[in-house]
């Protein structure tokens, strides 16, 4: 810590040189460097904003921990565009054992997305696992990471690869799902796409990690699963296949969900103890 402040002053030409410095101290030291940074510039932030807005727990402890005071945070979580009531219909009271699970999959063609994830724990499943993998996934030019995952899918009928999903669609789309999937292998702030599907009472299959494990509760609403635990994906998808009646009951599990309006009304009184302030 205390070398953390010293290495801030060096020169950014020579931060850069030290950086490509194929050694375990010049590793240190430009990380050291570049948290430092990120540091002075989060002090900075804070010093000219009267409040600062996190959209999740973990993001707000993690300002809390580096330094933003808490008079200056309020924790204002996303919404969805949809009016937070599910109907009837939106509740799954049955679902079909002579059919497949259709776990569906929404995101990019990213690593942090948790793709190879998915694909790998339904490689492994035995036959008898009734299971349909659907993945919409947007390409962002990750060409390496897409040969990657089809090399591990491997023809499987099973797990199917489908087009982008245009944001008008996104609900209908998700509405023609068991069980949404979301593998992400890093701390999301949202997703917003739990959101969404929750908001038409399709349960939330999701890495316990970050905002996930902050909008999914396991075994009421949805599943949580270890992130990078293909195993555990694997025997988690296995559970949810076998017992319909469970994917009915957290379908019935999933309360009003956050929605825009709710956002707004939220942003109002913070705007407005400000002016009075």
């Amino acid at each position: 810590p205390w070398a953390a402040p010293l290495v801030a002053r060096v020169p950014l030409a020579v931060s850069g040189g030290v950086e490509n410095i194929n050694s375990r101290l010049a590793t240190v030291v430009a990380t050291s460097t570049l948290v430092a940074r990120h540091q002075q510039r989060l002090q900075a932030m804070a010093q000219v904003s009267d409040r600062i807005i996190a959209v999740c727990q973990w993001l707000y402890d993690a300002l809390l921990i580096n330094g933003i005071p808490e008079e200056k945070l309020v924790l204002c979580r996303q919404g969805v565009s949809f009016d937070g009531k599910k109907t009837i219909a939106d509740t799954r009271d049955t679902f079909n054992d002579d059919q497949p699970l259709r776990i569906g999959f929404l995101g990019r063609w990213d690593k942090v997305k948790g793709i190879h994830i998915l694909v790998a724990a339904v490689r492994r499943l035995p036959p008898d696992v009734k299971v349909k993998l659907i993945i919409h996934a947007l390409d962002q030019g990750e060409v390496a990471y897409q040969q990657q995952v089809l090399a591990t899918a491997g023809g499987d009928t099973r797990i199917q690869f489908e087009e982008p999903v245009p944001h008008h669609l996104v609900s209908q789309t998700i509405r023609g799902f068991d069980l949404l999937a979301v593998p992400s292998q890093w701390l999301e702030t949202g997703p917003l796409v739990v959101l969404e599907a929750q908001a038409v009472g399709v349960p939330v299959i999701g890495s316990d990690l970050g905002g996930i494990g902050e909008l999914v509760t396991h075994q009421q609403d949805g599943w949580l699963v270890p992130h990078d635990d293909v195993g555990a994906w694997g025997e988690a998808i296995t559970c949810l296949a076998r017992d319909r009646g469970l994917l009915a009951r957290l379908s019935g599990g999933i309360g009003a969900v956050r929605t825009m309006a709710d956002v707004g009304r939220e942003m109002k009184c913070v705007y407005q103890s400000l002016l009075v302030s």
